[in-house]
């Protein structure tokens, strides 16, 4: 089952080998992150996996708790879309109820900050390159974006095969203002997002992708401040093809680089052919036919932080192999309807249908020559009706909560209907009182 961790325990953290965490028994500390542990555990099942616990002593202005949280979030919904994603996208095995720790398969391998000490020929980085850009795809056609690739992100199973993890779990503006090298982005993350001007595009990601290909390519961390390509180009023995590629993802603006990761993918796998694939030194970059790509605004769970945070449960735990970490299902109570039975559209349409009614039943007594009670009290009640589907239109009420717009469009109907417009639009003449029993003069 999920864990609580106590906000106690990880404002003053004191775990030790032996403690079990979120059904694991700790063994060793295998990683020390800007604000989190990470510890080599042993399963329930006795598989090996990795604990990471969140540390409030470390927080820092760009690491927040509710960034922290976001990230998991996110990668908690991944792990639920996970037969939708290759093995290359990290996968959450249990995930504490507060958000502030989770499990994951231990990384065999460690991360890809060990991969230089490796010496991999151009071709074998050109591999391990494409199957991180089909995790970043992945993730994108899901509407999730990264923002926070770099080595230390990118873990290793055991054939050296990456598998992303980390997804969006710092405030990078924040961190670029408090530090020269922003805890390690700096010389991965795309200038926009440093600078706090970063939109829902690819681009950021592949910005950060051409980066770690020079990562691939150097053997070190890419100069922060160098001109897109140069240097690769002095280094030398880099086929000119990854050049023109890892140039065009690292251009400053935005709209100078690949739109998508699919494009990029397509020209890694013609690199060889370098003067079709990339940019070139002196080459002008193509314009964006139809603007910077962006993904589809279907991911609600990114940049809404006070949503997240108002939450008093967390998203529903994806399952995993292993011990469920999730309630049982709820017994005697189903949904009569479907959610989306009242779309965003209908209030505009209801409230158009109430203003037709609240019309015509005016014009109906205004133009009838002698309306009798009964159609006058029927028009009443249309009237009524009519001014409950107009209050829609009200904009307070448009986001107030439902009761609150029921109540609003009762009270509204009955104003309307002892207001009495019917009676005051009929003609003046079926208004007058008619003398019993006068004969004909």
């Amino acid at each position: 089952m999920a864990q609580i961790l106590p906000p106690s325990a990880l404002a003053a953290p004191a775990w030790q080998a032996g403690d079990v965490v979120l059904g694991a028994r700790l063994e060793e500390v295998v990683g020390q992150g800007s604000a989190a542990t990470v510890w080599r555990a042993r399963s329930a099942d006795g598989d090996l996996v990795a604990v990471k616990l969140f540390d409030t002593t470390k927080c820092n202005v760009g690491l927040t708790l509710p960034a922290y949280r976001r990230g998991v979030q996110v990668m908690n919904r991944l792990t639920a879309l996970s037969d939708r994603l290759p093995p290359t996208v990290a996968r959450l095995r249990c995930v504490s109820l507060n958000l502030l720790g989770f499990v994951t398969d231990l990384a065999a391998e460690g991360s890809a900050v060990s991969l230089p000490a490796r010496a991999w020929p151009p071709e074998r980085s050109v591999a391990f390159f494409r199957k991180l850009c089909g995790a970043v795809a992945a993730a994108h056609d899901e509407g999730v974006l990264h923002r926070c690739i770099k080595p230390s992100n990118i873990l290793l199973d055991a054939a050296l095969d990456p598998v992303l993890t980390d997804f969006d779990t710092a405030d990078l503006p924040a961190l670029a203002a408090g530090s020269a090298d922003a805890c390690g982005y700096r010389p991965y993350a795309a200038p926009e997002e440093l600078a706090g001007g970063g939109t829902q595009s690819p681009t950021a990601d592949i910005y950060a992708l051409g980066r770690l290909l020079e990562f691939l390519l150097l053997g070190r961390d890419p100069d922060a401040g160098a001109q897109p390509g140069a240097e690769l180009e002095a280094q030398g023995g880099v086929p000119e093809g990854l050049v023109r590629i890892a140039r065009k993802c690292t251009m400053p603006a935005p709209e100078e680089r690949y739109q998508w990761v699919g494009d990029l993918l397509e020209d890694l796998d013609g690199h060889e052919s370098a003067e079709f694939v990339g940019l070139g030194r002196d080459e002008a970059p193509a314009p964006v036919p139809y603007g910077v790509s962006a993904l589809a605004p279907r991911t609600p769970w990114l940049g809404r932080l006070r949503r997240a945070v108002r939450r008093s449960a967390p998203p529903p735990l994806a399952a995993a192999p292993g011990p469920s970490t999730t309630s049982p299902p709820r017994s005697g109570r189903r949904r009569l309807w479907p959610r989306r039975l009242w779309p965003r559209r209908a209030p505009a349409s209801v409230a158009a249908a109430g203003a037709a009614l609240l019309v015509g039943s005016v014009l109906a007594a205004a133009l009838a020559p002698r309306p009798s009670e009964a159609l006058l009290d029927a028009l009443r009640l249309v009237t009524a009706l009519g001014a409950a589907g107009v209050s829609l239109l009200m904009s307070p009420l448009r986001v107030a909560p439902r009761a609150s717009r029921v109540l609003a469009a009762a009270a509204c109907a009955l104003l309307v209907y002892l207001a009495d417009f019917p009676e005051l639009a009929a003609p003046p003449a079926s208004r007058a009182p008619v003398e019993r029993g006068s004969g004909a003069p």
